[in-house]
């Protein structure tokens, strides 16, 4: 009788398991299919229903809703930004005017000047950087950075973030080296394959890791360098 019961228990087991595995899966469809057609307006109200799913996929699909909400649902948004990264830059307001291209890329590739703009970059950067694609992670980093230099320096031109690096350096350099950390574990070990802008983000990032002694140490170096790519300070910032 026990083992009978045993049996019953594990059939209704693995079937409830599997109904919701199933139940899980149409949900992801059904976001994934609403998104292929969102609007900025609509977007979130699409990943409604899997707003506690943790799978990749559902990180995925959080992750893109953000920015179909944000007005960034074309890949042509990125790739003339992305390209400023391996293009350097000669932009008005930085040191000596030539200050890093990821600057620059981070003036087109922000969420603004709000707090809700800040709220949207944290949520992104949370749901790419745990949907285990690499260039979600970077990119949804730069937003964020890019964000936090557009919230403080009021403004999105290279001349407002290039303005606003020095007091982000000063009042909040760890939250940008814990963006460093996140971003380059998962971004940036095999680049074999990578593209150019890709390549260049990540040797910048590298060497602000290279001697950190911690978060802040990281972060610091990532923003001085961004304003002026010849900073140093020896030896967290080579």
């Amino acid at each position: 009788m026990k083992q009978t019961t045993k049996i019953i228990f594990l059939s209704l087991l693995t079937l409830t398991i599997y109904s919701c595995q199933k139940s899980d899966n149409n949900d992801l469809q059904e976001a994934q299919l609403c998104l292929n057609t969102a609007t900025a307006a609509s977007a979130q109200s699409c990943v409604t229903k899997i707003a506690s799913n943790t799978s990749e996929n559902a990180y995925k699909l959080r992750c893109s809703a953000t920015f179909i909400a944000n007005n960034f649902g074309s890949p042509t948004s990125f790739v003339t930004a992305l390209d400023q990264i391996k293009n350097g830059s000669n932009a008005p307001g930085c040191v000596g005017g030539a200050c890093s291209g990821t600057l620059v890329a981070m003036s087109s590739l922000n969420f603004g000047t709000t707090a809700a703009a800040n709220d949207a970059a944290v949520q992104a950067f949370a749901d790419c950087s745990a949907s285990g694609v690499g260039i979600y992670t970077q990119i949804s980093s730069i937003f964020k950075i890019g964000t936090l230099l557009a919230v403080a320096g009021s403004g999105t031109s290279p001349a407002a973030l290039a303005a606003a690096l020095a007091g982000l350096a000063v009042s909040n350099p760890a939250a940008v080296g814990e963006i460093v950390q996140t971003t380059y574990a998962s971004s940036c070990q095999n680049l074999d394959k990578a593209s150019d802008s890709t390549k260049q983000y990540c040797a910048q990032l590298s060497v602000a890791l290279a001697n950190g002694q911690s978060n802040a140490d990281i972060g610091s170096c990532l923003l001085n360098k961004m304003n002026n790519p010849a900073y140093t300070f020896p030896p967290t910032c080579p």
